[in-house]
């Protein structure tokens, strides 16, 4: 629905919407470079979140996940992921993980 009326869409703020997961048509926006899905209920990241391939900024702040699978290594675009006030012990298991802090090289990790 969202991609018929603004195919183009390049940043999405979905803030505070007591959201669990999100739908897998998220993937046919393109062009989304800003996605902030901070203070939700999230206890994952959503597979279509790795979909995003022209995702810069992924912020996932405030939320309930627990962990950070290697699909995240994935997005080659990503250079800002915040995963600040979760429920993450540490980056283990992220590929390229440095110092806990760079998920892979190039990418601010809070």
């Amino acid at each position: 629905m969202v991609r018929k009326y603004n195919p183009n869409i390049t940043e999405l703020d979905l803030t505070s919407n007591k959201l669990t997961g999100l739908p897998h048509e998220l993937a046919e926006l393109t062009y989304l470079r800003v996605v902030r899905l901070k203070y939700n209920r999230l206890t994952a990241i959503p597979d279509v979140v790795y979909q995003l391939q022209q995702c810069t900024t992924l912020d996932l702040a405030g939320n309930l996940i627990d962990h950070v699978p290697d699909d995240l290594v994935a997005m080659q675009q990503l250079r800002e992921l915040d995963l600040s006030g979760n429920r993450i012990q540490s980056l283990t298991g992220a590929e390229g993980q440095r110092d806990g802090k760079t998920v892979r090289e190039g990418c601010k990790v809070r």
